[in-house]
């Protein structure tokens, strides 16, 4: 996929979610990371960061979730589809945890394989 950005979003919703997201107090780091730029230091971080961003404006859509984070600089094409489809479930776990009232401990399952949160995760 070559072309990115939010002018690349053919789905009126899609577009509405970049936006939101954009408009939040940390908007501008958003914006940033959603641009493709280096943010945290690290490509797995700043892409994590941006999936989850994204994850909290999805409404629990997977699919769409995937395809706004695919118009985004982050997105490399080298990757695995699964690697992204691993983070992105990850991304919305942590979101449905969160506002339930859960304070997810992210556990490193091994080396790009991504988080996973404990179900019974409390503080």
């Amino acid at each position: 996929m070559s072309a990115r950005g939010i002018d690349n979003l053919t789905v009126m919703s899609d577009r509405d979610v970049v936006e939101r997201a954009s408009k939040t107090k940390n908007g501008d780091k958003f914006t940033k990371l959603y641009n493709g730029e280096a943010v945290l230091g690290n490509e797995e971080k700043d892409e994590r960061s941006l999936m989850t961003r994204l994850a909290m404006f999805c409404g629990g859509d997977k699919d769409k979730l995937l395809r706004i984070f695919k118009s985004s600089g982050q997105f490399r094409d080298e990757k695995p589809n699964s690697f992204y489809e691993l983070m992105a479930g990850d991304s919305l776990q942590f979101i449905l945890q969160t506002k339930a009232g859960f304070t997810p401990k992210p556990q490193k399952n091994g080396e790009g394989k991504g988080m996973s949160f404990g179900a019974n995760a409390k503080s």
